[in-house]
């Protein structure tokens, strides 16, 4: 221990507040983060049911806790929402339901090795033309290729088998704004459902970074209901019936609205991707 009468002694038994991890400032800070990342989640998945989305299928995990809390609260406003232990069987689910009703649910997992869960359904999803969404939390940028927990090349895992690929903001979905939200969640729906070109309806997969902190706190878990509250629609508008046709101001068909597309383009000019039966 240190001596009392140390010139460091009061340096460390009385640090200054903004040093404190409990400091009202930082945990302000953090709770604004927090409530961020709920909101971009909540309203992608709202520009989702605009599009048609009525159901998902939630997995276990920490990273995606964000879009987890916005599906919870979507609720209310029609999102049908089912839980699973694992993401393969989550991934199955998803794909019964987008084949009894003809529009996709959406698979919500964390990141890491949940992701190479979801392959054998989206194959099968791929094959007999079935609408997909599948949505994967991930660490931004800056936490991959560093040796960070949970953190791989997960954008790839399921590349050869989806109609197309669609990238949040490398610096989180919290830094995207509503228009962009809303152009990625209308291109994925649009892909998934085979409104684009010759390619029949089928699986999309959405990587989605999230910074920390992940967990609303009371105060922000109350902000993200009153706008959950609202019409879960927007900026999306869409009648399911008429969802093969969503547009997408600006975007040629299979253009990544934000992000990037996988290195070798899901579309129809790709050999092997989607059975000739099905063209």
């Amino acid at each position: 221990s240190m001596h009392p009468s140390s010139p460091f002694a009061a340096a460390v038994v009385s640090p200054p507040d903004s040093f404190l991890p409990h400091a009202p400032s930082n945990r302000a800070a953090s709770a604004e983060r927090a409530e961020a990342n709920g909101r971009a989640a909540l309203r992608l998945l709202q520009s989702l049911m605009g599009c048609g989305l009525r159901h998902g299928v939630v997995c276990p995990g920490s990273r995606s806790a964000p879009l987890a809390v916005a599906a919870a609260l979507l609720e209310a406003k029609g999102l049908v929402l089912h839980t699973a232990l694992d993401e393969r069987s989550a991934a199955f689910l998803a794909l019964g339901l987008g084949a009894a009703e003809g529009v996709p649910a959406a698979v919500i997992t964390t990141s890491g090795s949940a992701v190479a869960h979801l392959l054998p359904a989206c194959v099968e999803a791929n094959h007999g033309a079935i609408p997909m969404l599948l949505l994967s939390a991930d660490r931004p940028a800056r936490l991959k290729g560093c040796g960070a927990n949970q953190s791989v090349n997960q954008e790839t895992f399921l590349q050869g088998s989806c109609r197309w690929f669609g990238q949040g903001a490398a610096t989180g979905l919290a830094s995207q704004d509503a228009a962009a939200l809303d152009a990625l969640a209308r291109e994925a729906y649009r892909w998934s459902m085979g409104g684009c070109g010759p390619l029949p309806a089928g699986p999309v997969h959405l990587n989605l970074p999230f910074e920390e902190p992940l967990h609303p706190d009371a105060a922000a878990l109350a902000a993200l209901a009153a706008a959950a509250a609202l019409d879960a629609g927007a900026g999306a508008a869409a009648n399911p019936a008429t969802a093969r046709s969503v547009p997408v101001d600006g975007l040629e068909p299979g253009s990544p609205p934000y992000g990037r597309a996988p290195e070798t383009p899901l579309s129809c000019s790709v050999p092997g991707n989607v059975p000739a039966e099905l063209v």
